[in-house]
């Protein structure tokens, strides 16, 4: 009974994580969840990685680079701000 038990909950357990992996795999633009992971001080390379985009690089910000995501909403934005040394200074976001 023990055994059945723990077999159903580790069954349990790994579908469920394969769900969340599944929905907060957005190519290409930016959500919620997504942006709400980023923290300050993060590498570009760690933030593109949880974004699954590089974004669009501005001419703005210097000596900073400024960098645009496109939403998941198809109508909103998000800009992150990157220290010369690619660590995360500031986030904003506007999901619509």
């Amino acid at each position: 009974m023990r055994r059945t038990s723990v077999t159903i909950l580790v069954a349990l357990l790994v579908s469920a994580g394969a769900a969340t992996g599944a929905r907060a795999d957005t190519p290409r633009c930016v959500s919620r969840g997504e942006f709400d992971r980023v923290t300050q001080g993060m590498t570009m390379t760690k933030v593109h990685k949880i974004f699954d985009t590089p974004g669009q690089v501005t001419g703005l910000g210097a000596p900073n680079e400024l960098r645009y995501y496109d939403t998941c909403t198809g109508r909103g934005v998000v800009q992150v701000v990157f220290s010369p040394r690619g660590r995360m200074l500031s986030k904003d976001g506007h999901f619509f």
